[in-house]
């Protein structure tokens, strides 16, 4: 019998003291802070539920159109598709370039992009699945963060290929409802 153990994450956030004020000094920071940076920045509001404008898919893209006002760039940052990357890495190098066409646009003092960083912290969900059933019975119950540290953070965190659902599920011969997810692009 395989047993899965359910986990949810909580973030830690770090200022890091770097901060930017166009889109030119975030590509120079976002080329060069450290991953964890780059991973909170695109992933947090995610883990955190906060979903309250969905077209703001990440920090970057929030900060483009509240303190930027450029609408187009923020749009270029919530295109950024955090759920097929294969790295952190790859997922900066996105950054960067999303900013190299918009190098105009100034906020004021206080408007400036802050970088910060997580320290994440893994707790287990006192969830656990031992088949099919008890697997689809704990998704119901548990957090969205859960959801979202198994089919993405762990990726990252651990450096995996692939999202601990699909690798459990074909662990107990459940092929086709791995491969759904291994293909389902939120």
């Amino acid at each position: 019998m395989v047993e899965f153990i359910f986990k949810k994450i909580v973030l830690q956030l770090v200022i890091t003291h770097k901060w930017a004020r166009n889109a030119s000094e975030l590509a120079e920071i976002a080329s060069k802070i450290e991953s964890s940076s780059i991973f909170t920045h695109l992933h947090s509001k995610f883990i955190e539920g906060r979903f309250q404008h969905p077209e703001l898919a990440n920090d970057f893209s929030s900060w483009a159109k509240l303190n930027l006002d450029d609408a187009p760039l923020s749009e270029r940052f919530a295109n950024i598709d955090i759920w097929h990357a294969k790295s952190i890495e790859e997922l900066r190098e996105k950054i960067v370039s999303t900013c190299k066409d918009n190098l105009g646009h100034k906020v004021h003092e206080g408007e400036e992009f802050v970088f910060i960083t997580a320290v994440p912290m893994i707790f287990n969900a006192e969830k656990r699945a031992y088949d099919l059933n008890s697997f689809i019975n704990a998704i119901r119950k548990v957090d969205e963060s859960s959801i979202f540290y198994h089919f993405l953070v762990s990726r990252f965190l651990n450096n995996k290929e692939d999202n601990e659902f699909s690798i459990y599920l074909d662990a107990i011969g459940e092929r086709k409802i791995s491969e759904n997810l291994r293909d389902f692009d939120p």
